[in-house]
């Protein structure tokens, strides 16, 4: 019967994140790899809206209107 697990795959070898039960040691399975899409990030569909001119005006515009901050302001 078919079923569906998570694994890591790391240096070469597929390791179950969870123990398999119902196979006998060293049997041999048929393991069918299906990997999670990449989540693309939302700003991308954006990209290429703007033509340099455009682009460059906007940097303008929030470099003038929004404070900058001192990241260090935020450590303990």
């Amino acid at each position: 019967m078919p079923r569906a697990i998570e694994a890591i795959y790391k240096q070469g070898i597929i390791e179950p994140v969870e123990p398999l039960e119902g196979f006998e040691e060293n049997s041999k399975i048929k393991v069918r790899i299906v990997t999670s899409p990449r989540k693309k990030n939302p700003i991308l569909k954006f990209a290429g809206i703007l033509n340099d001119k455009e682009a460059k005006r906007m940097i303008s515009i929030i470099e003038e209107e929004f404070e900058k901050i001192n990241p260090d302001e935020w450590k303990d």
